[in-house]
């Protein structure tokens, strides 16, 4: 990410200029250099990126990725983000809805490389969310590069299947919930019955309690699981 780019989107906004000023005079002319046993390299300009470890870092991220509201897609086309995760969604019926797609994405990649950022194309999926027996094929590429089609993806700790059913989800936090129950099992065997109540009400029950709001199991077996 350029240095100083992410002052070029504060002037929309209402932020004062001497704000604006002082970022970036912050950011200005800074160089790193690395020292091992007592000797030197070589300072060399800093370009790209903000400082580690600063509290602007974040900030001056989230207002360079917010900016991406301001891509021109398509009048369906929608977008999640969270920190530096963004999720693109539309419904699609027909195939001009995928040409729609394709269309929004290659938007998408031009904004990241305005802005000089990368774009992971192998952690980049699609998923078609449908119950119809014979869904349109859905084929996307990034600059060229297929993009994997799944049919789970984990969202912010939730697995989403292509069928909106929650089992994926239900069996996979079982199975995390399980084997910490087996962690406690063979090293706080000895522990008191609030000792482990309490082992279980922080490390496991909260495995079981994440996204309890929106899954609802409905089948037989999802219940047992999550009651076993």
């Amino acid at each position: 990410m350029c240095v100083l780019r992410p002052f070029q989107g504060l002037r929309l906004t209402s932020t004062p200029p001497y704000s604006r000023l002082s970022g970036q005079s912050w950011l200005s002319d800074r160089s790193q250099q690395v020292i091992l046993r007592g000797i030197k390299s070589p300072a060399v300009p800093i370009t790209s990126g903000v400082p580690q470890g600063s509290i602007l870092g974040p900030l001056l991220f989230i207002i360079t990725i917010d900016s991406i509201i301001q891509v021109s897609i398509s009048t369906l086309g929608r977008f999640s983000l969270f920190a530096d995760g963004i999720c693109y969604y539309r419904p699609v019926s027909q195939q001009e809805d995928i040409l729609a797609v394709q269309n929004d994405v290659d938007w998408i990649y031009s904004w990241v490389e305005f802005k000089k950022l990368s774009l992971n194309a192998s952690k980049t999926k699609c998923m078609l969310i449908s119950r119809k027996r014979n869904p349109p094929n859905l084929n996307l590429t990034i600059d060229g590069v297929q993009i994997e089609r799944v049919q789970h993806f984990r969202l912010l700790g939730v697995i989403i299947s292509n069928d909106l059913t929650w089992s994926e989800h239900i069996v996979t936090a079982c199975g995390k919930a399980k084997r910490f129950i087996g962690f406690l099992y063979r090293y706080f065997n000895l522990a008191d019955k609030k000792c482990l109540e309490h082992l279980y009400l922080t490390l496991v029950r909260p495995m079981l309690d994440y996204g309890c709001c929106v899954l609802r199991p409905t089948q037989l077996g999802q219940t047992l699981c999550v009651n076993f």
